[in-house]
């Protein structure tokens, strides 16, 4: 049951006049300074159902008189209650009841509620004391503390994470700050902290702020389009404050500055600041947080003072719960939170993955590190040979009697000993190949040495002469084959003589001269004689001639043309004609056979035999004008034949003119004189082709028989280039073949006594060069003797010269090369077996450097990744401890669960219908359903209560903030807000706006809310209209 006095006892607590409007209806009335600006009626009857029917003359009788009076400000301030008891409840129909009445909007909002919920929507909590927020707890605060404990303070800086987590790995990011007791005094004289705006003034930000004024009131709308600076104007406002722009770090200002009005009425003169010390301390004062960066104050004023319309927006539009719950942990503890959050939990995984990558590379390079130790140990312990083996060769080189080397020289092998042995074992060797005698010794080789170089004048001299005798029989041949190619040239050139080839020659060049000038002539013209030329023309000029044809022809062709169109005409009124007459002859034989008597005129009635009539009618008919279409196709035929004819003379006439251009036989002008001429030629030219035609044929004949004929042009050049005189004359040809014969001859008999003298020569030489071991084949010419004794003088000098360079080997003068030779062998077979010791050794001595240089290496790495594992394992301590108890979602269910009840009752206010309460914020149970269907997650209602719950959360952190500044700021706060929702948010508002020290800035779009706010504006506290448009 109802407790009515229980429900007057609350409207007497929240309204200033309270009066019974009708029985069981209870009338209550909101007021500020002493004027009414709300009216609520209650309905105590229990009766939901009733009402529900018969709610339009219910509210008519009891609000009609009411809302049509002169005060019209109320009527968009009415609310009506139903108070629903245990009666309306249990009805079944009571749900589409409550649904019928909240869904009116005639007259007041309407509201159907329990006693509970009336009772909890006007016992505001907000009148009891509120928790507040304190810095001290915030997430942000906590994190830096414990950074900063671990000299990891830099990454609050949230500079690259590749960056921080390389200068955590390296320790670099490890820097202890001196720890300092934070100032937590007020910020004196600061106007800000508590006072109202009341002018601000804007000298430069964003185009289409500069140089404007702005006066506020308590409430303050901000009306204008899109893009009309609303927003701009608010982060106006936030310079005032922060000094910066939060959404905008690089924004230029300058010249904003404000009169606030102080608790005491003054006005104070205040300008925006930039000074970190004054941004600190307003950050420790307003916000309790003692940040080392003076930026930090924006994360405090977005968070209190400034909704970030951002969130709210993606909480309204979002779809992904993860998303969703980030959205509300940035409303709830702040962008900035939210956004280190992200941050240092990123950061934590990559140093746990970079920390597993560490932990697994330091095994192996530790492993790898005791293998290059065991490996130095080896190549320490190691047996060389080296030294042995150089003492044995350096024995051998003293045995040998070598002067370079002496007793006191070190042990190691110098590589100049093998070249020196190799000049040794070379110079041997050149002694025993000079020779071939394996038992030579030093004194003999100096012997045959001095016999060679002896004999060596009187070997040149012989080897001259055979040289001279050969160059004297090169030219004797030389002579002969020239002798025999020209008296071969003359046999050939008389028998082209006497064949009678030259004459036909010149003979077949003169017919080809000819025709060359004939055709020449007759360029473009066929090889034919022109017909006889028409008397009409052949005395004329050849132009006067063509222009006449040309002036016939087109005469021929008009005469065509109209013979042509006339025959046309004609045929078709012949085709008339007989059209008529065959309709006349129809008619006649239709009136004959009407009239019923054939012998009878209808026209004249003249009387006819039997079919008489009938035979003058078809006479009549059959007679036609076909001769004169005759006469006219007879016409045209002929003067098409003229036209014809006239072409073909004219073509005639061309070809003379054509000729008359290429023979430039200018000053024939007659046509007949030009057709004779052009005959002419023609006929020349055809008796010339067959003149050269069967000159050809000729001396094709004399090819099949006795040689190439087209060799005639060059063998009358050589020919002439052995004869000065006349080469056509046979007895001139034959006296020299006759004298070349006998020159032939002779130069025969020279070359055999040539031939004769040379190998007797030649023999002599062989037989020298043998004496002294000069190899040559037995038919050896001068060439290859001569390259032989050079080779064995060079050999021989080299050898000499070997024998006499005696200061680098002591050898006995009757020593045999052949043994020296055996032991230089053996000496170079230990200098090379020392030397490969000596690199083996080498290798080792350097492979052992290079495994210390490794070992030194891997001993450095292992150090610095164990110093990078204390680093990760430090970084990865603090860093967990945030992530597992201090997470952001810790954070904002501690902030949901200090602001909850406050959250809670600005909800009930602001959203309508009411299905949901703010529920306990447990897991995802954001929101409460009332009919008890369960919780709700954020993601499970519509955008409009989301958004709706979005305003309710930042109003609530508002509200807790009580030493933040008395400024609220919200950036078009009913964005995805439906009509019923907007109403009860401004309800709420304007309800906010009469307690003191409230102050609101409200950026709209729609002039409609405009018009609402006006309506409910209220006296004394004055709602400042400043457009932007």
């Amino acid at each position: 049951m109802i407790n009515a006095e229980v429900v007057r006892r609350t409207f007497q607590s929240k309204f200033q006049k309270v009066e019974d409007a009708a029985p069981g209806i209870i009338r209550a009335e909101s007021q500020y300074a002493n004027k009414a600006y709300a009216v609520a009626y209650i309905d105590v009857a229990d009766d939901v159902i009733e009402r529900a029917d018969n709610l339009s003359s219910f509210q008519e009788n009891l609000l009609g008189s009411e809302f049509f009076s002169v005060d019209t400000d109320l009527r968009w301030n009415s609310y009506l209650f139903f108070l629903a008891g245990p009666k309306s409840v249990a009805d079944e129909r009571y749900q589409k009841a409550k649904a019928k009445i909240e869904a009116d909007r005639h007259y007041a909002r309407k509201f159907v509620v329990t006693e509970r919920e009336l009772i909890e929507r006007f016992t505001l909590t907000s009148e009891a004391p509120v928790q507040k927020v304190s810095g001290d707890q915030d997430a942000e605060v906590i994190w830096a503390q414990l950074l900063r404990e671990a000299s990891l303070g830099v990454l609050l800086e949230q500079r690259a994470r590749t960056q921080t987590l390389d200068s955590i790995a390296s320790g670099e990011a490890f820097v202890a700050e001196p720890q300092s007791a934070p100032s937590t005094g007020p910020v004196i004289n600061d106007a800000l902290a508590s006072g109202l705006i009341r002018e601000l003034r804007i000298g430069n930000f964003r185009r289409i702020h500069s140089k404007s004024n702005f006066d506020f009131g308590d409430v303050n709308l901000i009306f204008g389009p899109n893009g009309a600076g609303k927003t701009s104007l608010l982060e106006a406002i936030e310079i005032l404050y922060c000094g910066r722009v939060r959404r905008d770090i690089d924004a230029v200002f300058d010249g904003i500055e404000a009169k606030v009005e102080t608790l005491a009425g003054e006005l104070i003169e205040v300008a925006a600041s930039t000074v970190a010390s004054v941004l600190k301390a307003r950050n420790r004062a307003w916000y309790g947080r003692s940040d080392v960066l003076s930026s930090a104050i924006s994360h405090g004023f977005t968070r209190f003072n400034f909704l970030d319309t951002d969130a709210a927006f993606r909480l309204s539009s979002e779809t992904d719960s993860d998303q969703i719950n980030d959205d509300l942990s940035q409303l709830l503890v702040g962008p900035g939170t939210s956004k280190l959050w992200n941050y240092l939990s990123k950061l934590e995984q990559e140093v746990r993955e970079r920390l597993k990558v560490v932990n697994a590379r330091l095994p192996e390079l530790r492993q790898q590190q005791e293998l290059v130790a065991s490996e130095v140990a080896r190549f320490r312990s190691a047996p060389t040979d080296a030294n042995a083996l150089a003492k044995t060769f350096h024995s051998s080189i003293r045995a040998l009697g070598m002067r370079w080397k002496t007793e006191d020289e070190s042990p190691g092998i110098d590589v100049g000993d093998r070249k020196r042995l190799e000049d040794i074992a070379r110079g041997i060797s050149q002694v025993l190949t000079l020779w071939e005698i394996p038992a030579i010794t030093i004194d003999a080789a100096k012997q045959k040495i001095d016999i060679f170089m002896l004999h060596l004048p009187s070997i040149r001299d012989q080897l001259v002469q055979v040289d001279e005798l050969s160059a004297a029989i090169f030219e004797s041949n030389s002579k002969k084959s020239r002798n025999r190619e020209n008296i071969a040239l003359l046999q050939r050139w008389i028998a082209y003589c006497e064949s009678g080839v030259p004459t036909l020659e010149r003979s077949l060049r003169d017919l080809e001269a000819s025709t060359a000038t004939l055709r020449s002539s007759l360029t473009g013209l066929p090889l034919e004689l022109l017909p006889e030329v028409s008397a009409e023309y052949a005395n004329q000029p050849l132009a006067d001639a063509i222009q006449s044809i040309k002036l016939r022809i087109d005469s021929a062709i008009q005469t065509e043309r109209s013979a042509t169109q006339s025959l046309l005409e004609t045929q078709q009124f012949e085709q008339s004609l007989s059209s008529l007459r065959k309709e006349l002859q129809d008619v006649a034989i239709a009136v004959l056979k009407k009239a019923g008597d054939e012998s009878l005129c209808p026209v004249c009635s003249t009387p006819h035999g039997p079919n008489e009539l009938l035979l003058k009618i078809q006479n009549l008919v059959a007679t036609s004008g076909l001769g004169q279409s005759d006469s006219l196709r007879n016409a045209a035929r002929v003067a098409r034949e003229t036209a014809e004819q006239c072409r073909l003379t004219l073509d005639f006439l061309t070809k003379l003119e054509i000729y008359r251009s290429s023979s430039k036989k200018i000053e024939l002008t007659s046509v007949l004189a030009l057709r004779d001429a052009l005959n002419s030629d023609v006929s020349a030219l055809i008796d010339a082709n067959r003149e050269r035609d069967r000159v050809e044929l000729m001396l094709q004949q004399f090819d099949d028989q006795a040689g190439n004929r087209h060799q005639y042009t060059v063998m009358r050049q050589s020919v002439l280039s052995m004869l000065s005189d006349d080469v056509d004359d046979l007895s001139n040809l034959r006296a020299k073949l006759e004298s070349l014969s006998f020159e032939a001859g002779i130069e025969d008999d020279n070359a055999t006594s040539l031939i004769e003298s040379l190998e007797s020569s030649r023999v002599r030489a062989h037989e020298m060069l043998a004496y002294h071991g000069i190899r040559c084949s037995d038919n050896a010419g001068f060439a290859e003797m001569a390259v032989s004794t050079e080779r064995f003088v060079a050999q021989t000098e080299a050898v000499s010269r070997f024998l006499n360079d005696s200061e680098v080997m002591s050898i006995s003068r009757d020593g045999r090369f052949s043994d020296i030779q055996v032991a230089v062998d053996e000496a170079i077979v230990l200098f090379d077996r020392a030397l490969q010791a000596e690199r083996v050794e080498q290798d080792a001595r350097k492979e052992l450097d290079r495994l210390l240089a490794l070992l030194n290496t891997l001993a450095s790495s292992v150090s610095v990744l164990c110093k990078e594992q204390d680093n990760l394992v430090k970084a990865s301590l603090v860093l967990s401890d945030i992530v597992e108890n201090h997470s952001l979602e810790r954070a904002t269910k501690q902030t949901l669960n200090v602001i909850r009840d406050r959250v809670g009752e600005v909800f009930r206010r602001i959203h309508s219908p009411s299905e949901y309460a703010v529920g306990d914020f447990v897991g995802d149970a954001f929101l409460v359903a009332l009919d008890n269907s369960g919780t709700r997650r954020v993601n499970q209602i519509s955008s409009g209560q989301r958004a709706a719950l979005a305003l309710s959360i930042f109003l609530g952190l508002h509200g807790s903030a009580k030493t933040a500044p008395p400024v609220l700021l919200i950036d078009d706060p009913v964005a995805h807000v439906d009509d019923l929702n907007t109403l009860s948010f401004l309800d709420y508002l304007r309800d906010l706006a009469v307690q003191p020290e409230s102050r609101c800035s409200l950026p709209l779009l729609m002039r409609a809310w405009l018009l609402y706010l006006r309506r409910n504006s209220i006296s004394g506290r004055a709602l400042q209209e400043d457009s932007v448009v």
